[in-house]
């Protein structure tokens, strides 16, 4: 039986939108987060980046929502219309493939500030490019080719667009992981909140990692549009990933770091505190992060060899 032109875009693209409208809902938390908690303590281009991924990520839901409006309120039974993609709904993946350049360009300077790496750093970069690029290539060719039974014919430009994600995406986990595992300090809390870090860094790297396989997937066997219920919330997955990576730093502290018991390096106060300086350098090329941390060691008075009484 064969698929009637709603259901074959529209119900997927549908599903799609649903997910999508949860995870900018999630955005939104995360950007009032983010200026509240922040945006005062980052650089200026930081927080401008902040606000064009948010501008984008709500340019990418209107233009979901007006298409889905106009197609299936305004046009219904109209299977002539509904047959056909938009400019409106061109810009879908193009706003998605720019989501996710910008978002892993900026996971490329960080790398490139944490692991120093150029060959790596201009790798990720060149995959950022063509994320963007091919984005926007697919949305050209929704106007090529507007029938949504033959969105088969341009998949050459799909897969380099999702491969370049995908291998940007693992690049940049396998990158930063590799990085933090080899700069432990040796201290239990700060590699505590290291391994968080790495969870952290492996899960929204290889969530977006997966999401884009899935969709080539699901893109290159199933010749109805399935592949929407999956693209369509692509790049809010991008965008959320970043705003939750910016949001953790609270949880990046390494105020409650201390050494091991037999550790007696430092210098003692006159109330029998000992300060210790504990150096946590995650770049071998970057200025160093020092923390103080004080710790109190019990002494016996009759073992000292004076005291306010004589010997």
């Amino acid at each position: 039986m064969a698929l009637g032109p709603a259901e074959l875009a529209h119900g997927p693209m549908l599903v799609g939108t649903f997910l999508s409208l949860m995870l900018y809902g999630i955005s939104i938390t995360q950007v009032y987060i983010y200026l509240t908690s922040y945006a005062k303590k980052d650089r200026r281009f930081i927080m401008a980046y902040v606000l064009l991924i948010f501008a984008a990520d709500t340019g990418h839901s209107i233009f979901l929502m007006g298409y889905l409006y106009t197609s299936l309120i305004k046009h219904f039974d109209d299977p002539e219309y509904i047959s056909h993609s938009t400019w409106v709904f061109a810009a879908e993946p193009a706003l998605a493939g720019i989501l996710c350049g910008l978002v892993q360009a900026f996971y490329a300077w960080r790398v490139n500030v944490l692991v120093g790496k150029w060959y790596i750093y201009l790798t990720i970069l060149f995959c950022s490019v063509a994320s963007i690029l091919m984005g926007i290539a697919t949305g050209i060719a929704c106007q090529w080719v507007v029938l949504f039974s033959n969105f088969q014919k341009f998949e050459v430009v799909v897969i380099v667009w999702l491969v370049s994600a995908s291998v940007a995406d693992c690049l940049i986990t396998g990158s930063l992981v590799n990085h933090l595992r080899h700069h432990r300090t040796g201290f239990q809390k700060t590699d505590t909140h290291i391994d968080r870090i790495i969870r952290l860094t492996v899960q929204t790297g290889m969530i977006t990692a997966i999401w884009a396989v899935a969709d080539l997937l699901v893109y290159l066997l199933n010749p109805t549009g399935m592949h929407l219920v999956l693209n369509c919330p692509l790049g809010k997955l991008y965008a959320n990933s970043l705003l939750s990576s910016l949001n953790s730093r609270g949880g990046w502290k390494f105020m409650e770091s201390q050494a091991p018991t037999n550790d007696r390096s430092g210098e003692y106060t006159e109330h029998g505190t000992r300060n210790r300086q504990v150096e946590v350098n995650l770049s071998t090329n970057r200025p160093q992060v020092f923390i103080e941390v004080e710790s109190h060691e019990m002494t016996d008075p009759s073992s000292q060899k004076t005291n306010m009484f004589g010997p």
